[in-house]
């Protein structure tokens, strides 16, 4: 088999791929996700590792098939994530990671643990083998991989594996941002394959092979689909690719970045400082930057960041005008991401017109998913709201309303305050009531929104009633009073002249 190559649908044509996926029970699935997962057990049992006498270790694999697969294979595995150590709302705990099984496993082999990429707690010599699916990517920036290189090949064995995967971007257009570091052809030159390569002391076990089969099921498809080894991203596309490496000799003593363009040193030198809330030293790099000479895509990456930055420290004006700066590079560009959260800082800072040059240029991207078409829907309706374009507004609500079905309370919402703007009480009420039944039970501050607003409009509703009662009243004393005064005029005339 070739081990180290970028994914192609015809892999699934190989009798040893077919086999993995059927014990993974992954077999119903074939997209750029699982097959990471299927490249890697096989590569691995080819290279007669899973024998039952390996020591194992798995770096960002959170509850993924593997894990248990490999405890059936090896004398020990060590599944390593953030796990615990990660605040998120829905981070996995090793307990967990215990019970997810999909299939029968050696529950003694397995030992599931926190830990950072960086950092692996290990002793020297301590794998045969090691294996990520995830981790290179999740880098959040390259010296920061390097080391994890430089812990895979200390806790290696001599002569170990490492099993790597990552996404893989197959244009001629780097795209490197922090936790989405992908590999493409300068990396693996200047990494792997160069006369000097930086990752000394591994050696690849083949030759990478960048072919891909002229089948149909190669060509990209949308983020979101459940199929495709190619998919829409940003303005590249993005597959994946696996890399096998054996440790050979002593690591390199020490990362060099002279291999990176210099844009992209200084770009993630500032995405570094905005991390680490270093929002000043962040602007003054990327003012750096769109200062120099960028082919128009950088340049727009650049400033989007720049806006990022504006935004945290509360500069509105500033950031204004970094939009104004923006617009003209954004029209073309094919990134539907940026332009997205671009349009939204025109919103904030008053560039309306702006903001829905960008939002419909989302619209016309071929590669931008469904949801994401439906969220620029119901940005524009904000927009034309804002405007004073009422009836434009609910026009494209309801086209919103097509493309995101998880959001429509956020939409009924949306709808109702149209209605409420536009003195359409009635409307607006029952707007809002229909998004409080139909929001999502936990989302208790949504529902109390809509409760609030309704009631605002059945106030505003009774001051209108109080106010045309009071009208009536007025009215209803003026006709008696002009009764009594035409009675009292004709008194007058009779008492005068008689009858």
């Amino acid at each position: 088999m070739k081990f180290c190559k970028v994914a192609d649908i015809a892999d699934w044509q190989d009798e040893a791929f077919q086999a993995t996926a059927s014990l993974l029970q992954l077999e119903s699935v074939r997209n750029r996700q699982i097959w990471p997962l299927i490249q890697i057990y096989t590569g691995l049992h080819q290279l007669g590792l899973l024998g039952g006498q390996a020591t194992a270790l798995g770096l960002a694999v959170g509850d993924e098939p593997l894990i248990y697969a490999f405890a059936n294979g090896c004398n020990r595995v060590v599944a390593t994530d953030l796990y615990d150590l990660y605040n998120g709302r829905e981070a996995l705990t090793p307990q967990e990671v215990y019970r997810r099984n999909p299939f029968p496993y050696a529950t003694d082999r397995l030992e599931v643990r926190p830990m950072d990429l960086t950092r692996i707690d290990y002793p020297d010599h301590s794998f045969d083998f090691i294996w990520s699916c995830r981790a290179i990517e999740q880098m959040t920036n390259f010296e920061a991989l390097y080391q994890l290189y430089r812990e895979i090949h200390r806790v290696l064995k001599p002569g170990g594996i490492a099993a790597l995967a990552a996404g893989f971007n197959p244009t001629n257009r780097p795209s490197y941002e922090p936790a989405m570091l992908l590999v493409d052809h300068p990396w693996v030159q200047a990494w792997l394959t160069g006369d000097t390569p930086l990752l000394q002391g591994f050696e690849l076990i083949d030759a990478v092979d960048y072919s891909v089969s002229p089948q149909p099921e190669n060509p990209p498809v949308l983020p979101n689909a459940e199929t495709g080894i190619q998919v829409y991203y940003q303005d590249i596309l993005l597959s994946s690719m696996a890399l096998f490496l054996r440790k050979t000799g002593e690591f390199s003593t020490s990362y060099s970045e002279d291999w990176l363009d210099p844009f992209w040193r200084i770009y993630l030198l500032a995405c570094d400082a905005y991390r680490t809330q270093q929002y000043q030293q962040a602007e003054n790099l990327l003012r750096q930057l769109v200062e120099t000479d960028l082919p128009d895509r950088l340049r727009l990456r650049a400033l989007q960041r720049l806006a990022d930055t504006l935004m945290a420290q509360g500069n509105s004006e500033a950031l204004k005008a970094v939009c104004e700066t923006a617009v003209p590079y954004a029209e073309q560009s094919e990134d539907g991401d940026l332009l997205m959260r671009l349009a939204r800082y025109c919103r904030k800072t008053g560039l309306l017109n702006e903001a829905l040059l960008l939002y419909r240029r989302v619209v016309e991207l071929p590669s931008v998913p469904p949801e994401t078409v439906g969220l620029s829907y119901r940005a524009q309706a904000k927009c034309l709201m804002q405007q004073g374009h009422y009836q434009q507004a609910l026009t494209l609500i309801q086209m919103a309303e097509t493309y995101n079905v998880n959001e429509r309370h956020q939409l009924e919402w949306l709808r109702g305050s149209c209605y409420q703007d536009l003195g359409q009480l009635e409307e607006a009420i029952r707007c809002y009531d229909i998004a409080a039944k139909i929001a999502p039970e936990q989302d208790y501050a949504f529902r109390e929104r809509c409760v609030r607003d309704a009631n605002k409009c059945l106030r505003l509703q009774l001051s209108q009633t109080n106010k045309q009662l009071t009208q009536l009243q007025d009215n209803r004393l003026l006709q008696v009073y002009t009764s009594l005064r035409s009675a009292g005029r004709s008194v007058k005339r009779w008492l005068r002249f008689g009858k």
